[in-house]
C-alpha cells in the first residue's frame, strides 16, 4: 500500500446575503453579490432578514422575508 496524501478539505467560501428588488433573500458568493449590488434595487440583507431566511424550513416558495424595493424613499411595496 502506498501512502497517498489525503485530499484537502474544500474550504467553504464566505457567503453573502443579498435582497433582490422583490424582497427575496439570496445567499450568494462575493462575486455574485458584487455584480447584483451594482444593479438598482439590490441591497445587503439586514441581520433580522438573514435570521428569518435561516429560520425558514425551505428557501423557496415561501415568499419574501424582506421589504420589496421601491424607487420612492421610505415607501414599502406590498408583495402578493
Amino acid at each position: 500500500m502506498t501512502d497517498q496524501p489525503k485530499p484537502k478539505a474544500q474550504s467553504k467560501s464566505k457567503r453573502y446575503f443579498i435582497v433582490n428588488p422583490a424582497g427575496a433573500v439570496h445567499e450568494v458568493t462575493r462575486g455574485h453579490a458584487r455584480s447584483r449590488l451594482a444593479e438598482v434595487g439590490y441591497r445587503m440583507a439586514t441581520a433580522a432578514e438573514v435570521a428569518a431566511y435561516k429560520k425558514a424550513p425551505a428557501h423557496r416558495g415561501l415568499g419574501p422575508v424582506a421589504v420589496a424595493w421601491s424607487p420612492e424613499p421610505d415607501v414599502e411595496v406590498e408583495v402578493e
